[in-house]
Parts: structure tokens; sequence; C-alpha cells
């Protein structure tokens, strides 16, 4: 059995930076989307998220790591009033839990480093959230009950497998429903790799069965990766900055499929520290959970988590894993002041400092918006869609998946598979004890984009060592493509992935649901607001922004309408969009043009649009 370690933590400590980006809500585009949803903006409601932070003693006289007090620093301070109306639930690393007289005592960087980007009422994506977890890490080990690594969470070196929520009643108040959303603002690593090993395992095995999401955050400064907690791990979620002040790659040798100079960041985004910037993206990746979570029509199924929480396909860790990264935005990069240009440079179709490049969190929620498409086992007819995304439960080794797309206009095109390592937990007591290379199993997959007209491949990518594949393609011409999955092992076990893709940043004119397409549904929508002059949203089929639904929102509808109920024709009339501050363009000829002026829709009109009625929203 393993034994304990000493654990040399190093806090991802706020550096100023000259190049963070001035207003984060311009810069990844969260204004856009509030613009668009307005008082239908997620904002992270009822999910429950955990903050993990390092614990800092008070005082040590005799310098032996301990608290001569036993009172420990990790907490965020419920008194901030950024904090106002939210809960804290505080795993304290000491026994008995005490509320009259807690032993966990909060921190600078828990508080307003990490939890006011992450939750704060005013600083964060996620200001809805009210019920928050607090996790302290020792730079011990000395079994504290409550450490996170040890009994808290991982149960490093501890008999049975790691914890869905909290310890056990006598270490805590209560066992509450486990987090949907974890945030590791915080950097480390084992004396020995076989700690480091062990603990990566127990994290992507807890993340492979609870299908939360864990943000982990990358280590300050240029330089190559040093510190392998948690950025390491297979199925976690790594950020850095959009000014590349980061190290970048992991560094862990041991148990396959660990190997080094694996891409880290995924993501990036643009704060002054990793720290912010790990607490910014959880606050991100929370509100999606919670869109998909308080819209379950828009998945095909569902999941159970260890504490037998509903889990809709689309909040699955795969699935916002994989719209994070194909709604993020490549050019932010080369028009940030950081002197660099974004270039594909990894085998796996990411840059090696960017990853998929910065933070869109507009263009990540319209890809979840348009509903899950089922792939299909062969390229037999199905819907197209210009975004969308699939959770597939298990795709056999040596089989294909096959998504049909549509690409309007000429431009980007984005796209991005994701899937979890399998961890088998063996060993003595429930422990790992001695890892091998077959308890840690990392599948092949392969992605690929044709041109369905000659079946000509336009695009692949294809590693062997990574669990992601991504597509990039800043100026694919309009077409009917289709998007193929491949499971490259014959000899592999059915494997679970999720895919997203988008080919338009904006939503379509008319797309009130945010399907993808513009049909009866849409119509019957913009018919029950028409005239409704204000507190309207795009939702409500207010399609050019301007605050009320009237015979223009008609002409953009009408422009669009029928896009995505049947093949695209390249050449057609261009599919318009709605930019938040720009005025929608219909073309001159559009027939569209010729409405001025519509108090009620004809008959003969509203019975051609409402047949599309019968038409499935969202088919497999």
């Amino acid at each position: 059995m393993v034994s304990r370690f000493y654990i040399p933590f190093l806090l991802l400590t706020a550096i100023p930076a000259a190049s963070a980006l001035a207003d984060w809500r311009s810069d990844v585009r969260f204004d856009t989307l509030q613009e668009i949803l307005r008082q239908h903006t997620p904002r992270g409601a009822n999910v429950r998220v955990a903050q993990v932070e390092v614990a800092s003693v008070t005082s040590d006289i005799n310098g032996d790591g301990l608290s001569d007090s036993g009172q420990y620093k990790f907490t965020p301070d419920p008194a901030n009033e950024e904090f106002a109306g939210k809960t804290f639930d505080i795993i304290d690393l000491v026994t008995p839990f005490d509320p009259a007289a807690p032993n966990a005592l909060p921190s600078g960087h828990a508080t307003g480093v990490v939890g006011i980007p992450f939750y704060g009422n005013n600083s964060s994506i996620a200001s809805q959230v009210t019920n928050i977890q607090s996790f302290g890490i020792s730079d011990v080990g000395i079994g504290l009950p409550g450490n996170y690594l040890e009994n808290g969470y991982i149960r490093f070196g501890v008999a049975g497998l790691p914890r869905t929520s909290s310890p056990l009643d006598d270490l805590a108040n209560d066992s509450p429903p486990s987090p949907r959303v974890y945030s590791h603002g915080w950097v480390g690593k084992f004396s020995s790799n076989v700690g480091n090993i062990e603990t990566l395992a127990r994290l992507d095995w807890t993340i492979q069965y609870d299908h939360a999401v864990h943000i982990a955050g990358i280590p300050n400064g240029r330089g190559q990766a040093s510190d392998p907690l948690m950025g390491a791990a297979l199925n976690v979620i790594s950020v850095g900055l959009t000014s590349g002040e980061h190290r970048i790659g992991t560094n862990l040798t041991g148990a396959s499929p660990y190997a080094p100079s694996r891409n880290a960041p995924h993501i990036v985004v643009p704060f002054g520290s990793t720290s912010s910037g790990t607490g910014f993206l959880s606050g991100a990746a929370t509100a999606l959970v919670g869109y998909m979570h308080q819209n379950p029509s828009l998945s095909n199924g569902s999941l159970t988590s260890r504490d037998q929480q509903t889990v809709y396909h689309g909040e699955t860790n795969l699935v916002i894993k994989a719209a994070l990264l194909a709604g993020a935005n490549r050019n932010a990069i080369t028009e940030a002041e950081n002197s660099d240009t974004y270039q594909l440079n990894t085998t796996n179709n990411l840059n090696n400092r960017y990853g998929a490049g910065q933070l869109d969190i507009t263009t990540s929620l319209l890809i979840l918006a348009a509903g899950e498409r089922d792939g299909t086992s062969s390229p037999s007819p199905s819907r197209r869609s210009v975004r969308g995304w699939d959770y597939h439960p298990g795709l056999e080794g040596g089989e294909s998946a096959h998504y049909r797309i549509t690409v309007p206009n000429d431009g980007e095109f984005t796209a991005t598979l994701a899937w979890n390592a399998h961890v088998d937990i063996f060993g003595v007591a429930g422990s790992f004890g001695s890892l091998i290379d077959d308890e840690i199993e990392l599948n092949n997959f392969d992605l690929f984009l044709y041109r369905e007209s000659d079946d000509t491949l336009v695009a692949s990518s294809q590693s062997t060592d990574r669990n992601t594949e991504n597509l990039y393609i800043p100026e694919l011409p309009a077409d009917n493509y289709r998007l193929q999955v491949l499971s490259t092992d014959p000899e592999a076990d059915p494997w679970e992935f999720g895919l997203a893709w988008q080919s338009l940043r904006d939503p379509i004119a008319g797309d009130a649901d945010l399907d993808g397409d513009v049909d009866g549904f849409d119509f019957l929508i913009w018919q029950s607001n028409f005239g409704t002059p204000d507190d309207v949203s795009f939702l409500e089929a207010d399609f050019d922004l301007d605050g009320d639904i009237d015979a223009d929102d008609f002409a953009l509808l009408t422009a669009n309408f029928g896009f995505g109920l049947q093949d695209f024709i390249p050449g057609a009339l261009p599919v318009i969009t709605v930019t938040p501050g720009q005025t929608p363009v219909i073309p001159p000829n559009h027939p569209s043009n010729s409405i001025s002026s519509i108090p009620e829709p004809a008959t003969s009109l509203l019975l051609t649009l409402t047949a599309t009625l019968l038409i499935r929203r969202h088919p497999a």
C-alpha cells in the first residue's frame, strides 16, 4: 500500500497582469448572451458547487506544519457582501466539526481570488449559485479526517472508494447531494510519482462515475509544467490565461496513459491569474450545467450519479467539456495584446499554450441549446444542423457514429470530441496499492469531416495519446458535410463520448427556440408574443433585439423560414444571423422585403407555417 508523503503545495496566487483584458463580460461574450436571453440568461441557479483550497495554518511555533490552535484557513468568507444569500457547507480538516467554534477559517485566496469570480453576486457568470461546499487540503500528509485528498474526498491511501460528496456525518453536519462542478484553484505534487498517479486516477474515477465537471488551474508563469495535481488528470477541464502567462503541458511519468506533455490548458480566460481564471471558468461551466439540467428536453437521456442524482446527457462532464472547447474563440488569441497568433500545433488540433482558445459562453450555450443529435451507425439520411451535440453511451470498438452538418455561410467551423479515461480501483483494502498499466485505460477515437457531395475528406483529428479530438477550419465553404467519430480499436470495449460542433456563432434570425432551424414552432412563438412592447428576449421572438416584437421580426423569420428542415442548397440566399449591436440585413431581393405591416398573419401563411409542427424538434 502506498504510504503518505509530504506534499509541497503551491497556491496559484493573484498576479497583476497588464495584458489581462479589461471587461470579461464582452471578452467572453457574456454581454452578448445577456442581450439575447435577457431574463432567461442562466446564472447557475440551483446548481451545487464545490471549491477546493489549500489550508494554511494560523500559527506553527514548532515548525511541524500543524496549526498550534487547530485552526486552518481555507474557506471563503461568508460575511463578504459578494456572498450574501449563499450557504457554505464547510468540510473541516479536523473532527468533530463545531459550527459554534469552527476550526475552518476564511482565507483571502478562497474569497477574493477564486470565490468571487466563481459565484460572486456581482462578479461572476454563476451569480445565482447559493450552495457551496468548501474543502481544505493540508500541506502535510498527517491524516486529518477532512483533508480533501485523504478521507475528505479522494481518499488517497485510505481504504475504500472516493466519496460522493462530504465525509461521513461525524465530520460534517450532514451529507448533502454531491456538487455538480468543482473548482481546483491550487496546484501541487507528492514527493513520489506513485502518489501523484494514485491521486489523479482516483479523481478521474470519480468523474467517470459521478459525471461532475472538475475545473483545474495551471500554474502561473511561462514555462513547462511542474506540478501535476490536478491539471494532469485526464477527465478534467484545465484552464489557463488569454495572456499566455501560464505553464503548458503536463509533467507526469508513470502508469499509462498519464504520459508527459499532454495538452494543458484546454481553454483560456481573460484574467490576471490562473486562480481567478479557474474560479471564473468554473462559474461558466456551472451556468451551462444549470441550463441543461433545467431544460431536460434538450437531452435524449440521462445517467445516475453514485448518490442517485439524475444527470441529463447535456450536463455530463463530457458534453460540457466538448461544448466549451468547440465554442471557444481562437481569434481572441490573435487579437489579444500578447503578441501571439493562434496556430494549431498539437496532434489533436489544439494550441499547446492556448488550447482551444478563449471562452465564448454565447457560442457554447447555443451549441447546447440546439439539443442532442444522436449519431447514426452509417451515413444514412438524418436531419442536418448548424450546431449541436451528442452524448454517446458506448460506441463499440471498430464502429463509427455519423452526424450530418450544414455550413450555411462561408466561415468558421469547429468541433470537439471528448471522452473519459476509465479507471478500475483494485488493491489491498480498496486502495490502489501498486498501480499497473491495465488499471487505467484510454480508448482511441478519431474525428473526420467529409463533404457529402463527393465524400471528400476535408479535415481530421487523429491523435493517439489524448482524450480530445478537435477540428478548426477558419474558412469552410458553405455546403453539406458529415462528421464521423471512429473508435479505432476493433477489440475495444464500448466507450462513451461527448461531441459538439458549430458553424454559426450567432443565433439564426427566426430561431426562437435556438434549436438550429426555423420552423412552425418558432412561428407560433412569434405569433403568441406579437405586439409585446417591452421586457422581451430573442426567445420570445425579438429577432432584431430592439426590445419589441413586430413586423420586422416576422420579416426576419420569413427570410430564414424552412432552414434546417431540408437539405441546404449551396449558393442559396445566405442564412441571416443576429449579432447584438448590429442590425440584421436581409438581402435586397429577398421576398420578405415586401412585408411592411402585419397586424395579423394571413390565414394561408398561418397554415403553411404551422404545418411544420409535425416535424420533431430534436429528432434522433
